[in-house]
């Protein structure tokens, strides 16, 4: 993708697609375990040609927490085009008026490619 607008001359945009999104996934990767950290989704804001970039990466969203919203299971399944994934459930979210029962038809399509799902803290 050709980036236009007031970031289309910087360095980083002349990066090949796949070098930024390997660089996504180090910033992910770094920090709290990368299932928790959701602060690498700040580069999402940085400019347009990032946010396709990232949203375009599904190795970024094999890995899916499901707190207070539904949100971004939708997301997350949708992104990580059918590549296996992790879902984590917590407990606050199902506490506070998620429950399970609407997480389960959620997930059920997509049941061949879960690797892990689990109930956890943080």
């Amino acid at each position: 993708m050709e980036s236009k607008g007031l970031n289309a001359g910087t360095p980083i945009n002349g990066l090949p697609m796949e070098l930024l999104a390997e660089i996504f996934l180090y910033v992910k990767a770094s920090g709290r375990p990368p299932i928790y950290n959701a602060r690498w989704r700040d580069v999402l804001r940085v400019c347009r040609h990032w946010f396709v970039v990232g949203t375009g990466t599904p190795r970024l969203w094999s890995q899916i927490l499901v707190g207070r919203s539904l949100d971004d299971l939708h997301n997350s399944l949708a992104r990580s085009q059918g590549i296996p994934v992790d879902v984590c459930l917590l407990p606050y979210g199902i506490a506070h008026g998620l429950p399970l029962t609407c997480v389960v038809p959620i997930i059920a399509p997509h049941v061949h490619r879960l690797q892990c799902i689990r109930l956890d803290t943080i």
